[in-house]
């Protein structure tokens, strides 16, 4: 899936989730036109509120997002283990927006006795949330690729849950302005190999030109 990489650091997951992103899309002849996101666990409170996008240059995709039961799930879930976190540091608890929850946490926990192991864990918890804000307010377009996978040879995959068949070889990603095609990612659903970025997609292009030219040699 995409942006389900690991973050370099759990600060880096932290900022992910509570600071604003800007992007640059250029919509034609001139200036590219700079468009600025709140951060998304603001995304995520202000769309239990009814709706988000009220701030400036907001994206039509997301200007206005209705009520739900998995936003509001999802805040529910991010506040209670805030919460239990803001605990385990100390006695008291901040009460404030979930960014800011977040980022008291951190200011707290980067001053006690921490191992790799346990900033593993918080990473994880804190990656997941942002695929799973990110899928729900912006999910990635999906282009299904009917050639086969270069690596495994299979054309299709068993969707897990539902059992139905689907394209092997799809290729996600998200309209982020000129760095679109750095962030976009190849995906064989049957073996489970990544081709990611521009050079990735390059090299899964050729694999399946050079696989397809051997087909039609041998045929």
């Amino acid at each position: 899936m995409l942006m389900s990489e690991r973050f370099t650091t759990l600060l880096d997951a932290v900022d992910a989730l509570t600071l604003p992103t800007t992007v640059k899309v250029i919509q034609g002849p001139g200036k590219p036109t700079v468009i600025k996101h709140d951060p998304l666990l603001t995304q995520l409170e202000a769309a239990v509120a009814g709706g988000i996008g009220s701030h400036a240059g907001a994206s039509p995709s997301r200007e206005r997002i209705p009520l739900n039961a998995d936003a509001m799930r999802l805040c529910d879930e991010v506040g209670g283990k805030l919460i239990r976190w803001q605990l385990r540091q100390s006695r008291s608890v901040r009460f404030d927006t979930l960014a800011g929850q977040l980022r008291a946490w951190y200011a707290a926990y980067i001053g006690t006795v921490r191992t790799e192991h346990t900033d593993l864990q918080y990473e994880r918890i804190l990656t997941g949330w942002h695929r799973e804000i990110t899928n729900m307010f912006d999910p990635p377009t999906r282009l299904e690729i009917t050639a086969a996978c270069p690596l495994c040879n299979a054309r299709v995959s068993v969707e897990p849950g539902t059992g139905n068949q689907v394209t092997a070889v799809v290729v996600e990603y998200l309209e982020i302005g000129a760095a679109t095609l750095d962030e976009a990612t190849g995906l064989c659903r049957a073996c489970g190999v990544v081709w990611k970025g521009r050079a990735g997609l390059r090299e899964l292009r050729w694999l399946i030109e050079v696989a397809e030219e051997k087909l039609q040699i041998a045929g």
